[in-house]
């Protein structure tokens, strides 16, 4: 039997169909008597657009030859201390935190003995960019290694710093920039500040305009909202999408973020006013891509490809891939978020004895997808929404324990897509 459900999305009433992802505007007339028809006759409404047959998940394609991502963990150090970082920096502990050339060479040469093509190569950390010394010749290898192939490259940074020598190795190999902003200055120096307690937003809107003088590569903007960030911006009426918009970018990673502090939990925030806010957020993306300033928020743009495309997956998460996240000593991580717990490491490629772990990585998530976790079954964004395993162990201690601020934050994407969407679709009923 077909999942459908009415949605009230301001001035429209849509039915949506999840088995099928097809969907349909009623009119007022129809909505008004909708909610009391069985689910049988719903689909039938339903069926005005054409059969709507439950589609099949797709499973993640796995070859073993080939790769998705790549990320060297550069450095574990960092220059800023987040508050509501997911990694443990053990600041003032004399430990090895920079991966030297040769580390890199060692992990490039065990990833090429195993893969033909690797898709992407990011530089990860930490904050990276403590470590570019060592950037241009890890791509130069990685390109003698995969010529057949090259690779895309990525850096996943703070902002914070930045020199013409940088600048030229971003050029040279066209390495993606996706930096941390978290709005404006207000808002971004709330959580992301030096170790000293200062913000750092200002030197990141510097960084950002030097990029922009003269880039040959992509800059995105990963930006988390926290609960004070949310409170912040709600009351003043800042929209975070226009600010970014004005910085001249390519793209946005916008999420809500939580922290081991209950002030910041979203938990007490009511549905309206969650859903009003971040409705602001998506449609000022979606209004933004009919000009010539269009700026696509990464979760809304997989969500819209799903159901325009009709696609259904089993699970949402990179980790299902199998990427390797390798950091200085070797050690391999199939998930960012998980590199603090020692617990979740999946083999070392010094040793010979995890390399079965290391390359099927995904069989640790095989378990974990919307079949297997309870509060998916009756969700109406099973096998279209961007869960996160990781995001519920840390949260939840469970990887199949979604966090509710995820699924909340999955509804109010779905809510503006198909407020739009239905625009284009002519059948009403």
């Amino acid at each position: 039997m077909a999942k459908v459900k009415l949605y009230n999305i301001l001035d429209k009433k849509i039915l949506f169909d999840a088995s099928s992802l097809k969907f349909i505007q009623l009119t007022n007339e129809v909505a008004d008597t909708i909610d009391v028809l069985s689910a049988t006759e719903k689909e039938e409404y339903l069926n005005a657009l054409s059969s709507s047959e439950p589609l099949k998940p797709r499973k993640p394609s796995r070859n073993n030859r080939e790769c998705d991502k790549v990320a060297f963990i550069l450095s574990k150090d960092c220059n800023l201390k987040c508050k509501y970082c997911y990694e443990d920096f053990n600041f003032g502990i004399k430990e090895k935190k920079h991966m030297n050339l040769e580390d890199a060479k060692k992990a490039i040469d065990f990833i090429a003995t195993h893969y033909d093509s690797v898709r992407t190569f990011t530089f990860f950390g930490g904050e990276p960019l403590l470590n570019y010394g060592i950037i241009g010749d890890v791509c130069e290898y990685i390109l003698s290694k995969f010529k057949e192939s090259p690779p895309i490259f990525s850096i996943i940074t703070n902002g914070t710093i930045l020199n013409d020598e940088i600048l030229t190795l971003l050029n040279k190999y066209r390495i993606g920039v996706f930096i941390s902003l978290d709005g404006t200055k207000e808002t971004h120096d709330m959580n992301r500040i030096y170790l000293d307690g200062r913000g750092s937003h200002h030197k990141i809107i510097e960084n950002i305009g030097k990029l922009n003088e003269s880039r040959t590569f992509s800059l995105c903007v990963q930006a988390g909202v926290s609960r004070s960030v949310f409170d912040f911006s709600k009351e003043r009426g800042i929209c975070l999408t226009e600010y970014f918009r004005s910085l001249g970018i390519d793209g946005l990673h916008l999420f809500p973020v939580s922290s081991s502090d209950p002030s910041e939990s979203f938990d007490d925030v009511p549905d309206k006013e969650f859903e009003e806010f971040f409705m602001r957020e998506m449609f000022a993306s979606i209004d933004s891509v009919a000009t010539d300033n269009p700026l696509p928020i990464n979760a809304l743009s997989i969500m819209f490809d799903n159901i325009s495309n009709r696609t259904i997956h089993e699970a949402g998460c990179e980790i299902s891939m199998g990427n390797h996240f390798i950091n200085q000593s070797g050690d391999v991580y199939n998930c960012p978020m998980l590199l603090s717990d020692p617990k979740m490491k999946i083999g070392n490629i010094h040793n010979p004895e995890t390399l079965d772990n290391i390359l099927n990585s995904h069989r640790l998530m095989d378990e974990v997808n919307y079949e297997t976790i309870a509060k998916c079954q009756e969700c109406d964004l099973k096998n279209i929404c961007n869960v996160c395993p990781a995001f519920n162990y840390i949260n939840n201690g469970s990887f199949s324990a979604p966090a509710d601020v995820v699924c909340r934050y999955n509804h109010v994407l779905l809510k503006c897509l198909l407020y739009k969407m239905s625009d284009f679709v002519v059948t009403q009923v």
